[in-house]
């Protein structure tokens, strides 16, 4: 699903996703799943600590209604 929503970007999903933007970059990685469960982390690089705000501020609103799904 994330994958998705950034298209226009370059990627590399051979181990978890990692998404290239000018200034940075973000991965997220699946650590642990089981059943209905799963652990992932979520990393972010950037230039600058406000572009970097803004990709975990598009990341949390993309994954917050899958989260939501199981309570």
């Amino acid at each position: 699903m994330v994958k998705w929503e950034f298209t226009l970007y370059m990627q590399d999903d051979h181990d978890g996703l990692v998404v290239f933007f000018p200034s940075g970059w973000f991965s997220i990685k699946e650590l642990f799943s089981k059943n209905d469960f799963v652990k992932f982390s979520i990393k972010t690089r950037s230039k600058s600590i406000a572009v970097g705000n803004q990709i975990n501020d598009i990341i949390e609103v993309i994954l917050k209604p899958i989260c939501l799904l199981k309570k």
